[in-house]
């Protein structure tokens, strides 16, 4: 009776592994147990990590480089490498412009944008920025216009800024001068750094200590300066890139500062 018992407690055991076995492997029992997300093999995140195929790996040192601005390139407001050096030092030579509003057939040339106003001109002043006959000058010194050219029969037309295209018309009194300047000034001067400088006659005010009296004003609020009695400006026309003295006003230092471009009134 015993070892009957026995027998049948071996065969019992034995089934149930079997069965165990089968309901492991088999697919139509209990899904398996997912893995512990402890576990789990961590997948790289493909929008960031770089790639180094093809090419050398980035350097991790420093700061990074900002989107949109190619590698070695300076990121925007960053110093160049050449943050030292001076404004206007590319110079090579003064360009000298011409200014011409007028057509031979003495009509206003296309691109320029024409006023009528009601002022009058004899032109009987030659212009003193001019470097041809024909050109004058209207209204007071310093509140008028540097350079006239007749348009028409009985017509003026006044620019008054050389970095302007506008063109004033007024009515013309008188035969316009034929005489011209004898020493012409420009009437644009554009400086090394771009700042750009036009005439103050009739307004250029005291005269400093040193005997210098301010001829042309700029856009920064400099001054260009010549020697009292020197009818040319000042200039000095020696080499290839002109020069002249400016100051910011009469109590200071004198510079020398390079000049890019200058522009006289033509025909």
């Amino acid at each position: 009776m015993k070892l009957q018992m026995a027998a049948t407690a071996t065969t019992v055991l034995a089934a149930g592994v079997l069965l165990a076995g089968c309901q492991s492997d088999s697919g139509s029992g209990s899904a398996a147990p997912k893995a512990s997300p402890s576990t789990a093999t961590p997948v790289a995140d493909s929008t960031t990590a770089p790639s180094t195929s093809g090419g050398t790996a980035p350097s991790t040192s420093g700061a990074t480089t900002p989107p949109g601005v190619a590698v070695g390139e300076p990121a925007p407001g960053a110093s160049p490498s050449n943050a030292g050096s001076q404004p206007g030092q590319g110079v090579a030579k003064t360009q000298i412009r011409s200014i011409n509003p007028i057509t031979a057939g003495g009509a206003v040339a296309a691109g320029w944008k024409v006023n009528r106003v009601a002022d009058t001109c004899d032109g009987s002043e030659p212009s003193a920025v001019a470097k041809a006959s024909k050109i004058f000058e209207c209204g007071a010194s310093a509140a008028g216009y540097d350079a006239c050219w007749q348009v028409g029969k009985d017509q003026a037309g006044c620019v008054s800024s050389p970095y302007s295209k506008s063109i004033d018309l007024m009515k013309l009194t008188g035969p316009a001068t034929t005489q011209r300047s004898s020493q012409a000034v420009p009437w644009g001067v554009v400086l090394a750094d771009g700042t750009t400088c036009q005439p103050a006659f009739g307004g250029g005010g005291a005269t400093r200590a040193d005997g210098y009296i301010a001829r042309w004003f700029c856009s920064d609020k400099r001054e260009l300066v010549a020697p009292l009695n020197n009818l040319g400006g000042g200039f000095n026309r020696s080499g290839s890139v002109w020069t002249v003295q400016a100051d910011r006003g009469l109590k200071s230092p004198r510079t020398t500062v390079k000049v890019k471009a200058v522009s006289y009134a033509v025909r």
